[in-house]
């Protein structure tokens, strides 16, 4: 921490902060670190992501579904930064398992999906893909095909929750809120970490997560199979606790603890 040194804009953004909000709620350590170094940490709490506390129910149907032993055969992908290496082979790993794919952004992957439902084999594949085309096994008939079945894009949360809960038991990838939809719809959910930022939140609140090289190394589904979800559970309470001082001195109202 001694040897972070925040520019100007960012100093006097952290002081004004700390001398004008009732309370602040930050992802992490280091963000709350950042609070006693160059402003004041008596208003922070550090809570990690504020989703996260939303729909205390979750855990219960989480819990049952390790609890029951049932094996993940309906798993999501989602990830980014599709023009970086690893990035790109974890998408087409993800791909070539037949997971579902959600994007929330690309416009390259969406406008495929598009050209897909109406164009079928025609349509271009975005340059991300091209590695995957180059193999045998895959055609532009075949990734097309993929792309009308397993690709989605929600626009509200509740759709997007109401999916997850019919249609998958499992939720992997780097974008950060994708697994946390998928962690709310009580469905297991692993993180892929791949900045100090995902890090912090996962580690706030021991979210199950692993590096880029690790997700690479064996089956998506396996991943989601194999994780570890008791030290969230452990912290569940203490986090619920943290997150409701933080309300409190928000003058906001407090959030139910989950009913396990």
């Amino acid at each position: 921490m001694d040897a972070v040194e925040l520019g100007p804009g960012m100093v006097e953004l952290v002081k004004k902060l700390s001398a004008s909000c009732p309370a602040v709620s930050v992802r992490g350590d280091f963000t709350y670190e950042i609070f006693k170094k160059y402003g004041s940490a008596e208003n922070v709490y550090n809570t990690g992501c504020p989703s996260f506390f939303s729909r205390p129910e979750a855990f219960r149907a989480i819990r049952s579904r390790i609890d029951s032993g049932a094996p993940v055969s309906r798993a999501a992908f989602s990830g980014s930064l599709h023009h970086e290496k690893d990035p790109k082979e974890q998408l087409n790993q993800a791909i070539d398992q037949d997971l579902h794919l959600i994007e929330p952004v690309n416009a390259h992957l969406h406008r495929y999906y598009v050209d897909s439902l109406t164009a079928g084999a025609k349509a271009k594949a975005p340059y991300f893909l091209s590695q995957l085309l180059q193999r045998s096994d895959w055609s532009t008939a075949r990734l097309s095909d993929y792309m009308a079945r397993r690709y989605h894009l929600f626009r509200d949360l509740e759709s997007w929750i109401a999916f997850n809960k019919e249609c998958l038991d499992g939720v992997i990838g780097t974008r950060f809120h994708v697994s946390m939809a998928g962690l709310l719809s009580g469905i297991l959910a692993v993180w892929v970490v791949h900045d100090s930022r995902t890090v912090e939140l996962c580690e706030r609140l021991s979210l199950p997560h692993v590096s880029v090289q690790e997700s690479l190394r064996k089956p998506y589904r396996e991943i989601i199979a194999e994780a570890d979800f008791s030290p969230m559970f452990k912290e569940l309470e203490v986090n619920f606790d943290d997150f409701n001082k933080f309300l409190s001195a928000a003058s906001l109202p407090e959030v139910e603890h989950p009913a396990l």
